[in-house]
């Protein structure tokens, strides 16, 4: 049975081999899972709280969150992890071990 967490449209559940987000809302037209892994453009859905965090350092290229949690995950010899779009939002499941 998982362990799961809901919040503001965001649900988490935490497996003993993974652990998934998921956040409600789909992806901008155009882009699709495959593309996240790989160099891609970015939309962001509120672009002044991405341009202050851009700003801020918390940002440091646009469109590469998903590409460094893939190579974060290689280097740490860890499963890719899974990326979903689905039932009207995303999904990130990750498998630590």
């Amino acid at each position: 049975m998982p362990d799961i967490c809901e919040d503001n449209g965001r649900r988490q559940e935490e497996y003993d081999d993974s652990i998934n987000v998921w956040n409600g809302g789909t992806l901008p037209e155009g882009i699709n899972s495959e593309a996240l892994k790989r160099p891609h453009w970015s939309n962001p859905r509120n672009p002044i709280i991405a341009d202050v965090c851009f700003k801020g350092g918390l940002i440091d290229s646009w469109g590469s969150g998903t590409i460094r949690i893939i190579e974060t995950c290689k280097q740490a010899e860890l499963p890719e992890p899974e990326l979903v779009e689905q039932e009207g939002g995303f999904s990130v499941t990750l498998f630590p071990l």
